[in-house]
């Protein structure tokens, strides 16, 4: 379980193109954020939420590295798997 309770986060789709990318081949998803902390832990999920037609949990996946790199550098080394 993360930190203090938290289990997961939330990230809203809301294109059938993303969820396929997502589920086809894109292996990794880089949120923002500002500084070097979060409440998530490797093992903790991840769930995908339609935000436009149903409404719903499309699909999750597992947290299995969290790390904090510069915008630019994520983007350079991960271009083809990044979501």
């Amino acid at each position: 379980m993360g930190r203090n309770g938290v289990l997961g986060i939330i990230i809203p789709i809301d294109e059938h193109e993303v969820m396929h990318d997502i589920f086809h081949g894109k292996s990794v998803h880089a949120s923002l954020a500002q500084g070097e902390s979060t409440d998530l832990e490797k093992g903790d999920r991840i769930f995908f939420y339609d935000s436009r037609e149903t409404h719903s949990l499309m699909g999750e996946a597992v947290i299995t590295d969290i790390a904090f790199e510069e915008a630019k550098a994520v983007n350079d080394d991960l271009e083809g798997a990044l979501y």
